[in-house]
């Protein structure tokens, strides 16, 4: 019988696959201005973006805010939606699905619980 670490390593392994096979190392570069926008390239963006961008990445002040290690990327990416438009709409865009599809998740198995022999 496999112990509970042999089990947790092969799931592991199994969700490093997938996420190989579903998100290259392209794809990971392509986002690098929504990871951290002062350290960038801008070659990935349209004319407009790569403007917010470079003018953005110029502002200490946003710098600031962004390094707060209490802060969270998408919590900036709103606060900037005002001066960014473009930029913060194109940034959410990608940040959303995460949080949308972990609260899915934890509904579904909410709801899962509810239904089984714990409910009563």
């Amino acid at each position: 019988m496999k112990r509970v670490n042999d089990v947790i390593k092969d799931h592991i392994s199994s969700l490093a696959t997938y996420f190989d096979k579903y998100f290259t190392s392209e794809d990971i570069e392509a986002f690098d201005w929504i990871r951290n926008p002062f350290q960038c390239v801008f070659s990935e963006l349209t004319g407009r973006a790569q403007d917010e961008l470079a003018e953005l990445s110029s502002d200490r002040t946003l710098q600031i805010k962004f390094n707060d290690p209490v802060a969270e990327i998408s919590s900036f990416w709103c606060t900037v939606s005002l001066e960014y438009p473009l930029l913060s709409a194109l940034a959410m865009k990608v940040l959303l699905p995460f949080s949308t599809t972990y609260l899915c998740e934890v509904s579904f198995s909410a709801l899962t619980a509810m239904k089984t022999k714990y409910r009563s």
